[in-house]
């Protein structure tokens, strides 16, 4: 991973947190996926500190978790103690047959690249799963749509989306 950290500002608003600032600033961290990072640094996908943070202090608004095949609070340390300490609405969700890039743009690329290249199915199986795209992206978004419905906007009933897809299983407790 590659890392950069510009320095956002804009002129045109002040900042509504420090009323004596006439434009508002904001500080991010841009991590991507590279193999050349162009002098800048290398990074994790996520800083220890981050992800411990996160699991220890909790959240205390709504979030979904998506995870590959075989991931629930009982395999993942890390979305145990995240489920844990968080005090808002959480929902989990294991997509079956997934792997890590199902949930990235390589889930419909690396397919069709794969095609192209006329590489086996046992290499390009480790990288977006057994699932396939047609069935994980329409699966996907039924979820995230299910629980902005119903955890952000506040309309329908809590639980998994429904006709929930078959591939979708609540994690386990």
């Amino acid at each position: 991973m590659g890392t950069t950290a510009p320095r956002l500002v804009d002129t045109a608003r002040a900042d509504p947190w420090i009323t004596a600032q006439q434009y508002r600033e904001l500080m991010i961290s841009i991590r991507y996926p590279a193999r050349d990072t162009g002098g800048h640094p290398r990074a994790p996908q996520m800083l220890l500190g981050e992800a411990a943070g996160f699991a220890a202090d909790g959240l205390d608004r709504p979030f979904l978790l998506i995870g590959k095949d075989g991931n629930d609070l009982s395999t993942v340390p890390s979305c145990n103690a995240l489920w844990r300490h968080s005090r808002g609405p959480r929902e989990g969700l294991t997509l079956c047959g997934a792997e890590h890039a199902t949930f990235t743009d390589e889930e419909a690329m690396i397919p069709q690249i794969a095609r192209r290249l006329g590489l086996p199915r046992e290499t390009v199986e480790p990288n977006p799963g057994t699932l396939a795209p047609a069935r994980a992206i329409p699966a996907e978004r039924l979820c995230l749509a299910s629980f902005s419905d119903r955890r952000l906007r506040g309309r329908k009933a809590a639980g998994p989306p429904a006709p929930t897809p078959p591939e979708v299983r609540p994690f386990r407790r």
